[in-house]
């Protein structure tokens, strides 16, 4: 099914600006339980964050290798990362 959203809602967007931050601040992405954590989830909220990263993913704000650690990249971050 399309999404028909062009923005993202407003949790969306939290979870993309955690991304980009610590991305900046570490180099490398973070793992959903440093989104979960960072965003003020409980550790037990992992499928309610992974949701919001599909939703992300959907609207072409991130990409990500699935089964891959430490793979999501917001998309206005790809040309910074790959020439480090």
């Amino acid at each position: 099914m399309m999404n028909d959203r062009l923005l993202p809602l407003p949790r969306d967007k939290e979870v993309l600006d955690f991304i980009t931050k610590f991305i900046g601040e570490n180099g490398w992405s973070p793992i959903i339980i440093e989104i979960a954590e960072g965003c003020g989830y409980s550790k037990n909220s992992v499928g309610t964050v992974a949701k919001r990263i599909d939703n992300l993913e959907q609207l072409g704000l991130v990409v990500r290798q699935k089964n891959t650690m430490r793979s999501i990249v917001p998309t206005s971050m790809l040309d910074e990362l790959e020439n480090k």
